[in-house]
Formats: structure tokens, C-alpha cells, sequence
């Protein structure tokens, strides 16, 4: 047997490589549009992927089906779940899925089995060695159902039908994978840093008996009781997440269709104001020098969570780098989350800079901070990072509710914008000063520069 986890950076995904030594069948579960790592796996293994798996409709990355079988010339077949109904099925299903269905890959039997609750269609498959026993099943891969140490989230097709989806995600845990054997292997899509889920542990598998004893979502108890502890713990999503499933139920277009430009230093010619701007550069470079209205995010791994909530799909894109090293990277990490219009990417070189009238961002020292009694310090950083640890008089706001700052606030207040070592301050600070904020600042360094200053914390 051949079996290989593909991680894809700045997504949390795993992807699923299965396959036959003998007859050199290979099947792909969950791919993103990255589909490189999954041609080069198969390749080195010598083995043809055949078959091309998706669990459910994913609403926080692309689909990569269309992509790998097109690259493919049209060979391996997509199997798709219509276990949620015509709607839930995408344009490009070449197989239909349903609960008890197989597919078979020489000795290994794949056998879906319908766990609704993260999405009415989703399927988990089931993996048995017949080799080693044709009853006894070894693993599952369970999509965005059961995670280790978490679960998927009932809540992201909206309140309509989250109560819903809640009851089937209960069912699905308490009564479809019960009588599975606790010995069986768990192997799901995401591991943290997902937004699809709720908690995650810090291994990439588990097996059901252990989840069974310690994740907190799948200890036994009532109904009523149950739920409201899964709710109390939801966290806010980005509505992007609608939209990229929207996109996969549709069919995503083909990345050689999309456009990618370099300005090659004709930026003089191009029209900002018609462009939305994302700058990509480091926190200090964007305060020193950057275009009106831009939006700092930088380049890190968590890029891709912040453009789903930050970055607008209706206008195209203009892309400020240092140079033109990281054009692709860039280009890779917004496609995979459904940024799919025309990209421009601008290299801020000194002859460049000269063309444009620049804007600064004030980074503030925490000593400078601490005695300022007229500022407003906001802290974006989560809950949890909060209850750690603050600055005293500071208010908490996190990043993925900065738009409340513009109800709070006056445009001309100074405002300190504070997270744990910068980088969410300055997308938060460059947020507000392109809603028109004339006074607003990032702290230099985060929580971790106002600690090593010795400065006073607050604790919850």
C-alpha cells in the first residue's frame, strides 16, 4: 500500500495520497489547487492517480479537482457526495457518492459513510485492508467532520440552517461512527489554523477510541447541554468562506485562465484608484513608505486568513512587494483561497517610489505608549492572548472585528493599535487609516517589545 499526507502551507490542509503498489492505482482525497506536491508523490511512488476524492464542498480553499485532472489530460475520475441533494453536488462530478457506496483500488476498499453536520453532503470514507482483514476497517479520513481534539463547525451556511446542521453533526458523532472500533485510525482535512473547525490538537492523526476519551466535543452528554457548549466556543468567520464554496459547488476556473502581471515599472501608467491595494511587506517597510490606501498584510503564514477577511473578489488586485522574488508565492497563496481576478504586482524599488506620492504609518515605542494619556490603545489579539496578558488601560478589539472601531471611535482620535508582535496591529492600523483615521499608530514590537520593557501587564 502506498498512503502520504500532503500538507498545504497557509491552509491547514491536509491532503490524502492512497494508492495500490501492485496495480499502481492511486487515488487523491481533498486536493487544492496546489496540485504540484500530488503529481510529483505519485510520480516518485510510480504509481497513476486514478480517482480524485472530495469529502464534502469546502468552503476555505479551492477545490484543486478541476486542476489535477485537466493536468491529467481528463483521466482520473472526481467522486463528489450527493448525499446534501442536487445543490450540493458540484458542476464537476463525474461520480455521484452515496452513503455505503465503495470504491476499490486492488486490495483496498474506500467506503463512504454519510457524517452531516459540517455540511448536509459530507462524507467520511473508510478505509479497509483486505489483505489484512476484509471486516475490520483501518482508518477514515473524516474530511472537516472529526478533527483531532475538535470537530467541523455546524454554523458556516449561516443561522438558517445552523440548528440544522447542528442536530445532524450530534447524530453523526453519538450515533453513526460509534460502532466503529476504537482502534481505528483518524485521519481529517484540517489541523490548526483552520477556520472550519473548533479546537484542534497538535497531531495531524489520531484514533477514534482516544478522541472518544479526550476531545471535548465528543464526550457524551445531553443533547441541550452539548450544543451549548459547542456554541459558546464558535469563533467569527469570514464571509469569503460563502463565496469560495460557492465557487466549488460552480466549478473554479483554471489558474492558466487567470491573469498575473508584473508592472515591470510602469506604474505611472497604471490607475490605483482603480485597484484595491495589498501591500505585502513587512510591518516597518510599510510604515516607512506605502501607497494611499493600502492594506498591509503581510506576506507570513496566516496571509491567506487574513485577505479571506480583508480582501475584496469584485476589483482587481494590486500586489506591493520589495521585488518580484515572491510574485508566485503570492499569486499561489491568493489562488488557493479564491482570489481569482486579475492580479498586478508592483516592486516599491527607489525609481518607483519617486513616481508616487507615499504615506507613512506611525509605529509607537511602548515607552512612548505607556506615557501617552491622550491615545487609545486597542488590542486586536485574540481572546485567549487577552486573558493573558494586556495593557492596562487598553481596549479589546479583535482584528476580525476592527470595522466596530469605526462606530466607536472619532476619525481624528489617536489610536494605538496593539497585538501580540505587530504584524495584526499594522493590518488593523492600515485598515483604519484607509477608512479615513488620521491619528492612528501600531505598536512597535507587540505585547512581546511592551514585556521585555518590563512595562505593567493586566491579567483576566
Amino acid at each position: 500500500m502506498f498512503f502520504q499526507t500532503i500538507s498545504t502551507p497557509g491552509l491547514s490542509l491536509n491532503t490524502y495520497l492512497i494508492g495500490s503498489t501492485i496495480t499502481k492505482c492511486c487515488a487523491v482525497i481533498d486536493p487544492s489547487r496546489q496540485i504540484a506536491p500530488y503529481l510529483a508523490a505519485a510520480q516518485n511512488a510510480g504509481l497513476k492517480i486514478t480517482h480524485i476524492i472530495e469529502t464534502h464542498v469546502h468552503a476555505d480553499f479551492v477545490s484543486g479537482a478541476l486542476e489535477l485532472k485537466q493536468e491529467l489530460e481528463g483521466h482520473p475520475v472526481i467522486y463528489c457526495s450527493g448525499m446534501g441533494g442536487e445543490e450540493w453536488i458540484p458542476n464537476y462530478a463525474d461520480k455521484i457518492v452515496h452513503d455505503g457506496d465503495c470504491i476499490q483500488l486492488d486490495f483496498l476498499r474506500l467506503q463512504a459513510l454519510h457524517t452531516p453536520g459540517h455540511s448536509p453532503e459530507h462524507l467520511s470514507w473508510i478505509c479497509y485492508d483486505e489483505k489484512r482483514n476484509s471486516d475490520i476497517p483501518w482508518f477514515i479520513f473524516t474530511g472537516d467532520f472529526l478533527l483531532i481534539n475538535g470537530i467541523g463547525r455546524p454554523d458556516l451556511l449561516g443561522e438558517e440552517k445552523n440548528k440544522h446542521l447542528t442536530d445532524q453533526l450530534y447524530s453523526s458523532l453519538f450515533e453513526k461512527i460509534q460502532s466503529l472500533p476504537d482502534s481505528l485510525e483518524i485521519f481529517p482535512s484540517h489541523s490548526s489554523g483552520s477556520v472550519c473547525g473548533q479546537s484542534y490538537g497538535g497531531k495531524n492523526f489520531s484514533t477514534l477510541g482516544y478522541e472518544k476519551l479526550c476531545n471535548p466535543y465528543f464526550q457524551i452528554k445531553p443533547k441541550e447541554e452539548w450544543v451549548e457548549y459547542l456554541t459558546q466556543n464558535f469563533t467569527p468567520y469570514p464571509l469569503h468562506l460563502q463565496k469560495i464554496k460557492q465557487m466549488n459547488l460552480k466549478g473554479p476556473e483554471l489558474l492558466e485562465d487567470l491573469t498575473s502581471l508584473s508592472s515591470e515599472g510602469c506604474v505611472d501608467e497604471v490607475d490605483l484608484e482603480e485597484l484595491f491595494i495589498l501591500d505585502t511587506r513587512v510591518p516597518q517597510k510599510f510604515a516607512d513608505f506605502h501607497i494611499k490606501n493600502a492594506l498591509n498584510i503581510p506576506m507570513q503564514d496566516s496571509f491567506c486568513q487574513w485577505c479571506s477577511w480583508f480582501v475584496p473578489t469584485d476589483k482587481p488586485l494590486a500586489i506591493i512587494t520589495d521585488d518580484h522574488y515572491r510574485d508566485a508565492q503570492i499569486t499561489t497563496q491568493l489562488r488557493l483561497v479564491g482570489f481569482d481576478q486579475p492580479l498586478l504586482f508592483i516592486a516599491l524599488s527607489a525609481r518607483i517610489k519617486s513616481h508616487l506620492k507615499g504615506e507613512v504609518l506611525k509605529m509607537i515605542m511602548p515607552s512612548e505608549a505607556e506615557t501617552s494619556e491622550a491615545s487609545i490603545i486597542i488590542d486586536v489579539r485574540s481572546k485567549k492572548e487577552w486573558a493573558d496578558g494586556h495593557v492596562a488601560q487598553a481596549h479589546h478589539i479583535e482584528l476580525t472585528e476592527i470595522e466596530t472601531v469605526l462606530k466607536k471611535f472619532s476619525f481624528d482620535q489617536p489610536l494605538i493599535m496593539v497585538c501580540r508582535s505587530g504584524m495584526r496591529s499594522s493590518i488593523a492600523a492600515s485598515f483604519l487609516q484607509s477608512k479615513g483615521f488620521q491619528n492612528v499608530s501600531s505598536l512597535h514590537g507587540g505585547m512581546q517589545s511592551w514585556q521585555s520593557a518590563n512595562l505593567v501587564n493586566e491579567k483576566l
